[in-house]
């Protein structure tokens, strides 16, 4: 791929403690057999951190799913971390990050197009631009193309703060795209939205995804003799020294250096298929919907009973 290769190191931006934090997340939820956080209810097989150098645009950490009857070519969401982003055009932090899904989409469009390849934002923030962001790429996978898509944005159909954000999405491709067609950029402008999930996380010690994790790796930790609590701060060093080297492991590696590095015996669960059963009960966190095993929806209230 055509981007020159780089120290992971050196990719990792401030290396701040929120994306450590998000990391260890991800890497609970893979040794406790847990779904990808948002977008495929599918369960993590491989997580990478760091991944510019394997070709990923959106690289602070890459979920590789496995399908449910575990065959290959389940898809694959990039992961851009950030705690804080203003969704404007002319902001520098979000034209970058409309700049690597552009890039990110270019490179591989079929792989885009057919949802092998997705996209994802894991913020802090859970604001109104957020959530109208968060719907605008919800509505674009609900349509088949960017012509079918735009009667839903005409102002009979859309509010005026969904339309300003579009705005902003739109007006920041066009000006990465390289490109004064119309037509180019409507059809970029679609297929960002249509592969990109929001993931607003709360990894602190009294948000919402902590605590989840907290409650969820409990059997894991406890029969390795330590709390959730430490069970987790160790996952996040982990994810430090994985972010640093470029590194993409499976539970089993996990599991390795655990018992290297901390002479923790963890038992990885059984393989099996996620209970799709239980996807359809939501629990409410704050702000936003998690569904029993953990996953985020991209929702903001409460569905009816």
């Amino acid at each position: 791929m055509a981007d020159r290769p780089v120290s992971p190191d050196s990719t990792a931006g401030s290396g701040t403690f929120f994306e450590l934090r998000v990391g260890a997340i991800v890497l609970s939820r893979m040794i406790r057999g847990g779904v990808v956080p948002v977008g495929p209810e599918l369960v993590i097989a491989e997580a990478g951190f760091q991944q510019r150098n394997a070709g990923y645009k959106l690289d602070d950490i890459v979920i590789h799913s496995r399908s449910a009857d575990g065959e290959a070519g389940a898809p694959v969401t990039q992961i851009q971390v950030k705690k804080n982003l203003a969704l404007t055009a002319g902001n520098e932090a979000f034209s970058q990050f409309i700049d690597a899904s552009v890039r990110a989409y270019r490179e591989s469009p079929e792989e885009f197009e057919n949802g092998h390849q997705l996209l994802c934002l894991a913020t802090e923030e859970s604001t109104d631009k957020l959530r109208e962001f968060s719907q605008l790429c919800e509505r674009a996978r609900d349509t088949g193309d960017e012509n079918s898509l735009q009667p839903q944005i005409q102002p009979h159909a859309l509010g005026k703060a969904q339309r300003e954000v579009y705005g902003h999405v739109r007006s920041a491709i066009g000006a990465v795209s390289g490109s004064s067609s119309e037509p180019v950029i409507d059809r970029l402008t679609y297929q960002v939205l249509a592969s990109m999930r929001v993931w607003p996380v709360a990894p602190w010690d009294d948000g919402r995804d902590w605590r989840f994790e907290l409650d969820l790796i409990k059997t894991i930790a406890s029969e390795a003799g330590v709390p959730s609590s430490a069970m987790l701060d160790i996952l996040r060093d982990l994810s430090e020294s994985f972010a640093k080297n470029g590194g993409k492991v499976n539970s089993a590696h996990v599991q390795r250096r655990l018992q290297s590095d901390h002479g923790l015996k963890v038992k990885l669960p059984s393989p099996r298929p996620e209970a799709r059963a239980s996807q359809a009960i939501g629990i409410q966190f704050g702000d936003g919907i998690m569904n029993v095993a953990g996953q985020q929806t991209n929702h903001f209230h409460l569905p009816p009973q």
